[in-house]
């Protein structure tokens, strides 16, 4: 797919779509060795207009993210989906309520095409992107009407 214009666009391209390339030819790098540019463009738009379709607050992103963060840099060793795994429990917990279910399955699919330090580092900048993005779209979002 080449450069998305609408939500339509933006909703097909899911990361089993857009790491597909990444992943046949080095993970999350280009050719070159550099994260895909898109990580920080067009495929965080794409992952905030799903995640957003799929009605996550932005408070559970962000505590996600975060504690996908401190977990790993705790135990740097464990695999990105036991630590996203790890994170989503102790969210889930703090939020008293059940893991948003668009949120799961876009974290572990991107996990899943993680291979090498590179790419755990550039899953974690585009989940950060994606997070800082997220953030400012949910808040520009109109207020559901007034009953």
């Amino acid at each position: 797919m080449s450069d998305p214009q609408t939500d339509a666009d933006l909703l097909a391209l899911t990361p089993e779509h857009y790491l597909a390339r990444g992943y046949q030819a080095r993970g999350y790098q280009d050719p070159s060795g550099a994260p895909w540019p898109e990580l920080r463009g067009a495929y965080v738009t794409a992952a905030t207009i799903q995640l957003r379709q799929g009605e996550l607050s932005p408070q559970e992103l962000g505590l996600t993210t975060d504690a996908i963060v401190q977990i790993g840099q705790l135990a740097p060793d464990a695999t990105l989906n036991a630590t996203i795994t790890e994170a989503l429990a102790l969210v889930a917990r703090a939020i008293r309520q059940a893991n948003n279910a668009a949120l799961v399955h876009w974290l572990h699919t991107c996990a899943d095409k993680v291979r090498t330090a590179q790419d755990r580092r550039a899953f974690l900048a585009h989940l950060q992107a994606v997070n800082r993005r997220y953030a400012l779209v949910v808040s520009l979002r109109p207020a559901p009407p007034q009953a």
